[in-house]
């Protein structure tokens, strides 16, 4: 029963998949099919992260390194932006006496709700928390605050996974807000229906940076203090769930490992962290990236940062190049959509003053949002 069930569960999220091809066919198949890149809109800012609804429509979190005039908007039929949910929660700094008003925004899903949920990193003076909308009708539906229990000094609440079924997320708190101090990275386990908590695998190796900083065309970038210069390494940061919310996959940002662990581990309170240490096992080997996502034949793709490229890692550990193009500088947020499309958001984040000595980059481009077709369907909210 259970198989049957999760199989008419992918048949309900994904439609059905097309079976094998005649030999004739293999050719025109092979032609037909290669991915490409397609660019759905160019933005003025740069964009942080994207999440696609189950009615199609495109909502994306902007960077709040640059200060964003909009932390979160909505891309238009016609390419335009408008903020999300209103002007009033993107014209402030930090909430209001009605809550009302982001402070800073990276992480951003979809939902099977019709909803989108918001991850906003808060501030000094606010709390994280996530703020769940009703899209169609720009309505709060719930709140979750992240209290400074579960955070540190270091805290940089980067990216999340959700699972609907249990209404859990797992935020990768990559641990670097100041890149010049050691990584304090840990794992949240957040219950948004108003339960419980935990902050987990502070310990575990596969959550640390590498040694190897993330280097861009050939240079390994740093940032300047006090005289000195630090190398920008990458610890915790790519997360999301498979397809029947079975499975966890993470990795740091920097070069390293691909490590996937059973959620039932993850979410049972009575399993201690070396009995979670025991059941992560190792993918394969990936690059550095910045988001990855997961199609319903165990397909991992992963925003390849140093390499312009979008990767695919299949279930035995094996990577390959997907789509190889320029345009494709630090692709830092996917998001599966009804259409049957792959959604990203490039940020080129490697540009960022802070890199290059304050300096802004000599020519100024647009940022885009793009699409392409991955090699199985997917599920909304990955």
């Amino acid at each position: 029963m259970r198989i049957f069930a999760k199989m008419g569960l992918m048949a309900c999220l994904f439609g059905s998949v097309s079976g094998s091809h005649p030999a004739w066919a293999e050719k025109v198949v092979a032609e037909d099919t290669q991915p490409k890149l397609e660019v759905v809109a160019e933005l003025d800012e740069r964009p942080a992260n994207i999440a696609v609804t189950i009615t199609g429509e495109i909502v994306v979190s902007m960077n709040p390194y640059d200060h964003p005039k909009n932390k979160v908007v909505l891309i238009k039929k016609d390419g335009t932006v408008e903020p999300f949910p209103s002007a009033e929660w993107n014209d402030k700094d930090g909430p209001d006496a009605h809550a009302i008003g982001f402070t800073h925004v990276t992480g951003i899903r979809s939902t099977t709700r019709g909803s989108i949920l918001v991850l906003d990193m808060g501030n000094e003076q606010h709390a994280p928390r996530f703020v769940e909308f009703d899209v169609l009708r720009r309505q709060v539906m719930n709140t979750r605050y992240i209290p400074r229990d579960f955070t540190t000094d270091q805290s940089y609440l980067q990216d999340f996974a959700i699972n609907w079924d249990i209404n859990h997320a797992y935020v990768s708190d990559m641990g670097l807000l100041d890149p010049t101090k050691p990584a304090k990275p840990g794992l949240i386990d957040v219950d948004l229906n108003g339960g419980w908590m935990f902050r987990l695998m502070e310990g575990q190796e596969s959550i640390q940076p590498p040694e190897k900083p993330l280097t861009i065309d050939g240079k390994a970038l740093s940032v300047s203090k006090d005289g000195k210069d630090y190398p920008v390494l990458g610890s915790l940061g790519p997360i999301t769930l498979d397809v029947l919310r079975d499975t966890l996959y993470y990795g740091p940002m920097g070069e390293g490992k691909l490590y996937k662990v059973p959620l039932s581990k993850m979410s049972d309170v009575t399993v201690d962290e070396d009995t979670i240490s025991k059941r992560i096992e190792v993918v394969g080997d990936k690059p550095a990236s910045a988001a990855i996502t997961v199609d319903a034949e165990e397909n991992v793709y992963l925003a390849a940062i140093e390499k312009n490229e979008i990767g695919v890692m299949d279930k035995t550990g094996k990577y390959r190049s997907y789509i190889k193009d320029d345009r494709l500088q630090w692709a830092s947020g996917f998001s599966y959509a009804p259409n049957g499309y792959i959604y990203v958001a490039i940020s080129r984040l490697n540009e960022l003053p802070m890199y290059h000595g304050g300096k802004e980059p000599a020519e100024k481009k647009p940022y885009l949002i793009a699409r392409f077709k991955p090699i199985a369907p997917a599920a909304v909210g990955r």
